[in-house]
């Protein structure tokens, strides 16, 4: 039975600043042995995995200290956060009062001034995941690192093919999610 794991990227720079970061780079800030250390005591050894990864370099730093050729895909790119990228909230609010207000009120629709909006990010990351899935179907693990919104959107893909449970999941940095498909139907066996 095939397994798959879904971890988000070491802990960054922005994410300690509370920025936005998609498309933006951030330094990690651990080393890849306290990485590794911290993704492989969640779920002990892998045998021979597929390792994918986001182009960004966070995401490839992380997925390069697990010690495996690491595939990049870039369908499993963070959320593009256009001009509010390596802002907080708090920044936003301050100097885009509007938009802030749009973000929060209607968030399904809500684009990010020369970045993406939901939908548009939703069906990039679910085609990828189809993709990646079809093409090694036929290997025992696939280990995906990307971002937390793409996990987000990956969990509510792989559970219910659309994006309704997007916002019910908050990923901390190097979660690790381990799934399986029974029959056709997805399994998620943890979430460390």
């Amino acid at each position: 039975m095939q397994s798959i794991y879904l971890i988000r990227h070491a802990r960054t720079r922005a994410n300690l600043k509370g920025a936005l970061c998609g498309k933006t780079e951030s330094e990690l800030i651990d080393s890849q042995n306290d990485i590794k250390n911290q993704i492989l005591a969640k779920i002990g050894e892998f045998g021979e995995p597929v390792v994918i990864s986001s182009p960004r370099k966070r995401a490839f730093f992380t997925a390069k200290s697990l010690g495996f050729e690491v595939v990049v895909e870039d369908g499993i790119s963070e959320f593009d956060f256009g001009d509010f990228e390596g802002m907080t909230h708090k920044e936003i609010e301050m100097e885009f009062p509007e938009s802030f207000k749009n973000l929060y009120d209607d968030s399904e629709n809500f684009k990010y001034p020369g970045g993406e909006d939901k939908k548009v990010f939703f069906s990039r990351v679910a085609h990828s995941y189809e993709i990646i899935k079809e093409k090694y179907k036929d290997v025992n693990e696939i280990v995906i690192v990307s971002h937390g919104g793409v996990i987000q959107a990956l969990i509510s893909h792989i559970l219910l093919k659309n994006d309704s449970l997007y916002w019910n999941f908050k990923i901390d940095n190097c979660t690790v999610i381990k799934l399986y498909y029974c029959g056709g139907v997805p399994v998620i066996e943890y979430i460390k």
